[in-house]
């Protein structure tokens, strides 16, 4: 499952862009808006301001607007006006952050106490500005807290004869070792599977109004492991059941650990259990069949739970809450664009993802807005050009290295590689040539495109231009970058200094100095 992750500073500090030839240095300001923690009653968002370009940008003020259906609860650091602790749904706040350097980040954390309502998304959007920069903005409307009422519940008495269904009953009841209540949810089994997106669930809770308490009794939600069964249509008192309904000797069948367990609180109250684990990953979800209910221990008497067939503000229910981007919710850009090296060294290439909707540039650089998106694979493919010109090979693949290989006729390889981008949405590549010393082959451009998996092969704007080709304009999930080769005179000893047979690969550069730390928040 992929996931989005809290910013990191790492990815400003490796993020600096070095102006192009003859071009004025300028800053290049980016926002991101992210949730990055959430309950089923608050949810915690960082907007993350990033100088990309080469000079400080001055005066920096970001400004966002408490979202609906949320209260602020906290600002770190503190907003500007009325953005305090308490403040409503539209109003609005700022930060005037003063000098942001080149290649520096700020993040602003903001809390917001969510509305216990009905299904609802939060909509969020952030800009940032500068006296010497153009204003970018950023909007994230993934997060959705959902209550989803029970599709099916029942319960059933082991100790009752065969066929005994309790289907259409105002109650669930649970009680010692013979009786179990089934609850399952239709609807919030649907809201975890959107098309093709993809999927984080931050919380996940169980609740149940209780009709009748034991004193002492605590209960516990066993995940199901089978699916296909429905709640039946017997009364309270009981009928033959058929089919895949409850009933005793054809039960749905409960994982044998509780996921949760919960104390009995008072009539009235609900009675609530954490079952995020059981719908955290794709598979889990797929194979979601509700919960079993079972005594846990404690108390006298046989506990009641108002059933889906109760009053309607008293049936069990799931709330949830999660984020859902489709896989084409992403932007990716190489660096640099343009680079030159000697022959026999090797040129990196690093491609950084966000969750942006678009690229922005100020004339010398360019970079994606949004925020760093982790284990998004990135495919890469080097274009070697016409007869003559440099034969190229990824030498690195995200830190590990590879091997030359010859295909048919000599060709270098590998000429394409898959990497996963890390926690702050970066991943690289080395290009290395094949024969660095010899003339007529070691002189001149390569291309090399990058795009996100699972999107990309097509430009939407342009839909016959493949990542393959020179596109007319490039969409956000794909870049062209391009390395040029300038030729350096082989040691004495290099038998491939003719260009008679192919040498071995020249050994790994040194390495890079590592980045300086990011700068201190204020």
């Amino acid at each position: 499952m992929t996931r989005r992750v809290p910013v990191l500073a790492a990815l400003a500090a490796a993020g600096a862009v070095g102006p192009a030839a003859g071009a004025e240095a300028a800053p290049l300001l980016t926002i991101g808006v992210e949730p990055t923690e959430a309950t089923t009653s608050q949810a915690t968002y960082e907007l993350l301001a990033i100088n990309h370009g080469d000079a400080p940008a001055e005066d920096v003020i970001v400004t966002t607007t408490v979202p609906q259906h949320a209260t602020l609860v906290e600002a770190d650091p503190a907003g500007a006006g009325a953005c305090t602790a308490g403040a409503a749904a539209s109003t609005a706040c700022s930060w005037s952050l003063g000098s942001l350097p080149a290649g520096a980040s700020r993040t602003i954390t903001l809390v917001y106490a969510l509305e216990e309502a009905a299904t609802y998304t939060i909509d969020t959007t952030a800009s940032v500005a500068a006296a010497n920069a153009g204003s970018d903005s950023n909007s994230d409307s993934a997060l959705t807290r959902g209550v989803y009422a029970a599709s099916d519940d029942a319960w059933v008495d082991d100790a009752e004869p065969t066929g005994t269904n309790h289907g259409a009953c105002d109650e669930l009841r649970i009680g010692g070792t013979a009786t179990s209540a089934f609850v399952e949810s239709d609807d919030a089994r649907n809201a975890l599977f959107p098309a093709g997106s993809l999927v984080h669930v931050f919380a996940a809770e169980l609740a149940a109004h209780v009709k009748a308490p034991a004193a002492g009794a605590t209960l516990g939600a066993h995940r199901l492991l089978a699916s296909g069964w429905n709640e039946g249509s017997g009364s309270c008192a009981g009928a033959a059941g058929a089919n895949s309904e409850p009933r005793a000797g054809s039960e749905p069948t409960g994982a044998a650990s509780a996921t949760d367990t919960a104390p009995v609180p008072a009539a009235g109250e609900r009675v609530r259990f954490d079952v995020r684990a059981d719908v955290d990953t794709p598979e889990e979800r797929r194979r979601h069949a509700g919960w079993e209910l079972r005594a846990a221990g404690g108390g006298a008497g046989t506990p009641a739970l108002h059933s889906g067939e109760g009053p309607a503000a008293q049936v069990p229910a799931v709330t949830l809450v999660f984020t859902a981007k489709p896989p084409s919710a992403a932007c990716i850009d190489a660096t640099a664009e343009d680079a030159t090296a000697g022959s026999d060294q090797a040129q990196r290439i690093e491609a950084r993802i966000t969750d942006g909707g678009q690229r922005v540039s100020n004339g010398s650089a360019e970079a994606c807005n949004g925020t760093p998106m982790a284990g998004r694979e990135v495919h890469w493919a080097l274009i070697d050009g016409a007869a003559g010109a440099p034969d190229g090979w990824f030498s690195n693949v995200d830190g590990v290295a590879r091997p030359l290989e010859l295909g048919a006729g000599g060709a270098a390889g590998p000429e394409a590689a898959a990497t996963s981008s890390d926690a702050a949405g970066r991943s690289f590549v080395d290009v290395r040539l094949a024969q660095p010393y010899a003339e007529g082959k070691n002189a001149g451009p390569q291309r090399i495109d990058v795009n996100v998996a699972e999107y990309g092969t097509l430009d939407p704007d342009h839909p016959d231009c493949r990542p393959v080709d020179t596109c007319v304009a490039e969409n956000t999930q794909e870049d062209d970058v391009r390395r040029t080769w300038t030729p350096v005179e082989a040691p004495p000893d290099d038998r491939d200094a003719a260009g008679d047979e192919p040498g071995p690969p020249p050994g790994p550069r040194a390495p890079a100095p590592p980045a300086p730390p990011p700068p201190a928040l204020d």
